[in-house]
């Protein structure tokens, strides 16, 4: 018979260096199939407007040629989206939105019904295991796929001791339907 679940409770700050962290270990974020989904958007905007430019001066409108630079602006605001400082300054924003400056001091609880997040202003989330679509071990830690595409990266250094997190890991794993190993 197993032991009954204890709870681990973890604490760090969110400041750019954790964002960036976890912006890297998302893996929905960095796969094949997302980078190519965004090249795909990218060559139907560039197709769209010059299919559009060329209707227009076969019109012989004076401004044909104006879906052009707007498709290279949109594409170029897509290229700098996807690079790392981009995708920093768009989830900065969301953060700051939602969780005011930085930095943000956060604590979690993992516990038998499901994990609580507290944050530095005391509001509380609570998400139980059956919300939880997906956990992922990388190597270097926990990546928790939440309802709405949402991903809660959790580093392995912020666990108290390597037994904490292995707890968490067998805890999780028996717990939630979608766990998975990536190296």
């Amino acid at each position: 018979m197993s032991e009954p679940f204890q709870p681990v409770r973890i604490a760090f700050q969110i400041d750019d260096a954790y964002l960036l962290e976890a912006m890297r270990h998302d893996p929905s974020r960095n796969s094949p199939k997302s980078r190519r989904k965004v090249y795909m958007q990218m060559a139907a905007v560039v197709l769209t407007m010059a299919i559009y430019s060329l209707l227009e001066r076969s019109r012989h409108e004076d401004l044909w040629w104006m879906p052009v630079p707007i498709a290279v602006v949109l594409v170029l605001f897509w290229l700098y989206l996807s690079t790392p400082k981009g995708r920093l300054k768009f989830i900065r924003r969301a953060y700051r939105k939602s969780m005011g400056e930085f930095p943000v001091e956060r604590s979690i609880e993992f516990g038998p019904d499901g994990f609580k997040v507290v944050g530095s202003s005391g509001a509380t989330s609570f998400q139980p295991w059956q919300s939880v679509t997906s956990v992922v071990e990388l190597s270097e830690g926990l990546a928790i796929y939440l309802p709405g595409g949402a991903c809660e990266w959790i580093p392995k250094r912020f666990f108290p001791d390597s037994e904490s997190y292995q707890r968490v890991i067998n805890d999780t794993a028996a717990k939630v339907g979608g766990f998975e190993r990536m190296p």
